[in-house]
């Protein structure tokens, strides 16, 4: 059975989706925003940096130390194959990355929750 051509409806039947989802998401945030929702839910949909650390810096600090992984693997032997020396150096690599973040996030938080409580 040929299913080639389910993949274009799928495909645009989740862009859809999403598009669905972000304009709901935009909408309830304006009528947070007016006042016009249950104090209930506010919370929900309330910026809360504090708790929220961005997670673009940790997706380009571990982007970047997979970069260095690939760029170590070509430049530099190892005395193992090539294949085992790029994984583990993106492992490492990127184990480091997310325990750095891990401290610069930390500092973020307790930056903003002083910031918050004065």
């Amino acid at each position: 059975m040929d299913t080639d051509f389910m993949i274009p409806i799928v495909f645009f039947g989740v862009i859809a989706y999403i598009i669905k989802i972000a304009v709901e998401n935009r909408t309830r945030r304006i009528l947070i925003e007016k006042g016009e929702i249950n104090e209930n839910l506010k919370y929900l949909y309330a910026d809360k940096f504090i708790y929220a650390v961005p997670s673009s810096l940790k997706w380009g600090m571990v982007l970047i130390a997979l970069g260095l992984a690939f760029l170590f693997s070509e430049i530099f032997d190892f005395g193992m194959d090539e294949e085992t020396a790029l994984f583990s150096l993106m492992f490492l690599f990127g184990g480091a990355a997310l325990i750095i973040y891990y401290f610069i996030g930390s500092n973020m938080l307790k930056k903003e929750e002083r910031e918050a409580n004065n």
